[in-house]
């Protein structure tokens, strides 16, 4: 990974967790920008808008969630176990791993009409 796609990975990753405790229409590009700690300039280098980094936020902890579910599953042998834990992770979505609680949670609320971008992820 160049050190541009690490950038641009760190902006996401710490987008993601105010996105997720905050909301999105609750976070500001420039509270994105000091928890990133980093400058406009580089910010719109790496997205177009605000909404272009929340897709991208909402994929990365939707791919945390989908890797640990597939972690949790791999390490059993036969199909009963293999969906004994596969709901057994997700027994309890309100209690999250993830910083701010579960994002499909969290993020279902912004799927209305106010940010089109997550409603077609």
């Amino acid at each position: 990974m160049s050190k541009g796609e690490q950038k641009r990975q760190f902006i996401i990753e710490q987008a993601a967790i105010l996105f997720n405790e905050r909301g999105i229409a609750g976070t500001s590009v420039d509270e994105v920008l000091e928890v990133a700690n980093t400058s406009k300039g580089c910010f719109y280098g790496h997205f177009e808008s605000k909404d272009e980094l929340a897709q991208a936020a909402v994929d990365y902890l939707l791919g945390k969630l989908n890797d640990r579910r597939n972690n949790t599953v791999s390490k059993h042998k036969t199909a009963i176990a293999k969906i004994n834990a596969a709901l057994d992770n997700s027994k309890n979505p309100l209690k999250s791993y993830i910083e701010g609680g579960c994002p499909i949670v969290n993020f279902s609320t912004e799927t209305d009409d106010t940010n089109p971008a997550i409603k077609k992820s």
